[in-house]
């Protein structure tokens, strides 16, 4: 009798933990990659080489984040591992050979990981020791391991510990330590490292006057830095009013972006930056030859200006020239650049203001660099099924059987290829050269 008091209490346990999870909304451990836009480099994980105007999933699973190069991918599984595909003249996969590929590949050598940025031809990631490592092109220092020679093998970055956060430019690279501080390292021609000076160096080197630093972003040329007060600070290249200080002027050093306050989360795109607020609206400054800044002009903003209509955002990131939004039920909103079809809304044209993308849902993250763009869709953590043990066979008439109603027409999965441990060509390989802008050629 006490025993079948005990496993009373603990179905009775079992199904309150149930309902729990119903009203909650299902825990979430894991993701599939998404990915649209530019295709010239297999970036979008499809072995043809056409661009993709909606999203597709991928064949990864069990992702905890993404991150976007110029023409490659980068994905960090829940074991810490770091895949890659895409791109790899500068072996910015981690891989030898100079073959670009749509099967995602595992990067060797690498510690376990808890984040990972892309730039332009280079990747970083950051251990749970707190080192960064970093691969690919190196032409500017921008591994940060002493030296400009390109490696497809991680190394580690000279001399830094207790790192927190990480981002990539488009030719250097940021890492926020544990005591609020960033350091840089790779091309600091527009002063985009922060450190009082335009020379670039190949070992990190300290950003001025900056402290209680919680997230960084980097852009083409320009960087923000988000402060635990929630105070944005800017530095770099301002040619189009990407700092947000009013002016075009560069500025070698971090300087505050005036009239924002409770930021949550920063992004920089190649000239345009956005900010999230606790209220969960986004602003938006620089470069809006393409709708990128989403207020429904091509005219470039020098201040902050809130995108209008969009509320409830959790999580956004900047490509080129294009905006991304993920507001808090899991959908997604775009505004800006579409001429590969990086929205993701099955056209190649532009939006000034945001739109949907109505065949994602669930996401939790969004990343881009140049012209094509990835998301995580959450993966609802399955609870265990619950078969209690009959006691007596009924005897009663059996309930009539209930057809289950339809759920709809399940989202078709094209071939992909296989994650592999190592990169395997594809049947033929066609190298395309970079897209170039209308308005201006984008970097070599």
């Amino acid at each position: 009798m006490r025993l079948t008091r005990w496993l009373a209490l603990a179905l009775v346990l079992s199904l309150g933990l149930a309902l729990t999870y119903a009203a909650q909304g299902a825990p979430t451990t894991a993701g599939v990659p998404w990915a649209w836009g530019l295709n010239n480099y297999q970036q979008t994980g499809v072995v043809a080489y056409v661009d993709q105007p909606r999203p597709m999933p991928s064949n990864l699973s069990d992702v905890s984040a993404v991150a976007s190069g110029a023409f490659h991918s980068l994905a960090l599984k829940s074991d810490g591992s770091v895949w890659a595909w895409g791109q790899n003249s500068q072996g910015q996969l981690g891989v030898a050979t100079p073959l670009q590929s749509a099967a995602a590949v595992r990067v060797a050598e690498l510690p376990p990981t808890i984040a990972i940025a892309g730039g332009h031809r280079h990747s970083l990631a950051l251990a749970r020791d707190g080192t960064v490592w970093a691969w690919g092109s190196n032409g500017f220092g921008q591994l940060g391991d002493g030296s400009r020679m390109m490696s497809a093998a991680p190394r580690p970055v000279v001399g830094l510990t207790d790192v927190t956060a990480i981002a990539a430019g488009y030719y250097f690279s940021l890492a926020v330590r544990a005591d609020g501080t960033v350091w840089g390292w790779g091309q600091n021609g527009y002063g985009q490292l922060g450190d009082g000076t335009t020379l670039e160096t190949s070992t990190p080197v300290l950003a001025v006057g900056l402290t209680e630093v919680v997230a960084v972003a980097a852009g083409g040329n320009h960087a923000l830095a988000l402060k635990r007060d929630g105070t944005v600070w800017a530095w770099g290249w301002n040619y189009d009013g990407q700092l947000g200080m009013g002016n075009q002027v560069d500025s070698v050093t971090p300087r505050q972006v005036a009239g924002l306050s409770g930021v949550t989360a920063v992004a920089a795109g190649y000239a345009h930056s956005l900010a999230l607020r606790a209220d969960g609206t986004v602003a938006a400054w620089g470069l809006n030859d393409n709708g990128q800044l989403g207020n429904g002009t091509l005219e470039r903003r020098l201040t902050p200006q809130v995108v209008a209509g969009l509320t409830q955002v959790r999580a956004m990131g900047a490509g080129f020239a294009h905006s991304l939004a993920v507001r808090s039920d899991g959908s997604l909103q775009v505004w800006g650049d579409n001429s590969a079809g990086q929205l993701g809304i099955g056209t190649y044209t532009d939006a000034g203001t945001p739109v949907a993308v109505g065949t994602v849902s669930r996401l939790t993250s969004i990343a881009s660099r140049y012209n094509h763009t990835l998301a995580l869709e959450a993966v609802p953590l399955a609870l265990p099924t619950l078969t209690p043990t009959a006691t007596a066979t009924p005897t009663a008439t059996p309930s009539p059987t209930m057809t289950p109603a339809p759920t709809g027409t399940p989202r078709q999965r094209p071939t992909f290829p296989t994650p592999t441990a190592t990169t395997t060509p594809a049947a033929r390989w066609r190298i395309y050269l970079p897209l170039v802008e209308g308005r201006r050629p984008s970097p070599p």
